[in-house]
């Protein structure tokens, strides 16, 4: 299976938890944001993450491609240069109660996109 994670937020970056549903089609990168969703073979159901501390990935912390009911709460996400959780192709995806921070506050942070 392709890791998706690696490079959906740019090349060269790797997301620190990777939910990733089967056969993932990514459209090109577009130079900003983080590269589409085009295609999902089959979705990853029911997953959760839950009371951890993900800290200093090159992309997101967290990561959920192509997944259906997944759920992220409680969660510590420090120094993410660019996203701090980041859900694409996915459906019905919970975060709460999260704490999200990052040292670098750049104009491409962003703490939570769904």
């Amino acid at each position: 299976m392709t890791n998706t994670c690696s490079g959906l937020a740019g090349p060269g970056t790797e997301a620190g938890i990777c939910i990733q549903g089967k056969d993932v089609v990514l459209g090109p990168f577009p130079g900003q944001e983080h590269s589409k969703v085009l295609s999902v073979g089959k979705e990853v159901k029911g997953i959760s993450v839950k009371g951890l501390t993900i800290s200093n990935f090159t992309g997101a912390n967290i990561a959920v491609v192509g997944a259906r009911k997944t759920t992220i709460s409680g969660n510590t996400l420090l120094n993410g240069p660019q996203y701090g959780m980041l859900s694409a192709g996915s459906y019905n995806t919970v975060a709460e109660s999260n704490f999200i921070s990052s040292k670098d506050l750049g104009l491409s942070f962003i703490a939570l996109c769904m």
